[in-house]
């Protein structure tokens, strides 16, 4: 798994279908670039959702949003890049900033 190292704690991954070898070029593997990739749900209340825009297309992004009570067209955290390393940082920042999110309702 891509995100092994990140605690999502309290989070339970509910879909991983991020298959992306990070020792290869992403345009040798234009298959694995899907909408869904990776999902962490924090029961009804949080969803960190990982996805790549435009669907099959090497010239999309990684898009890495954070879902308040599955408001789906306003995420409270919202980055795209096409860079793994920052992928997994922003991944990391949004495990983050939901334990604080739920630590302090």
């Amino acid at each position: 798994m891509f995100f092994n190292e990140i605690d999502f704690n309290p989070g339970t991954v509910g879909f991983d279908g991020f298959d992306i070898d990070p020792n290869r070029p992403l345009k040798d593997q234009e298959d694995s670039l899907r909408e869904d990739m990776f999902q962490v749900n924090y029961g009804d209340k949080y969803t960190i959702d990982i996805g790549w825009k435009p669907n099959l297309n090497i010239n999309g992004k990684f898009k890495i949003r954070i879902i308040k009570d599955y408001d789906w067209d306003n995420p409270i955290f919202y980055k795209k890049t096409n860079d793994l390393k920052i992928l997994r940082k922003h991944v990391k920042e949004c495990a983050e900033i939901v334990r604080n999110l739920l630590k302090n309702n």
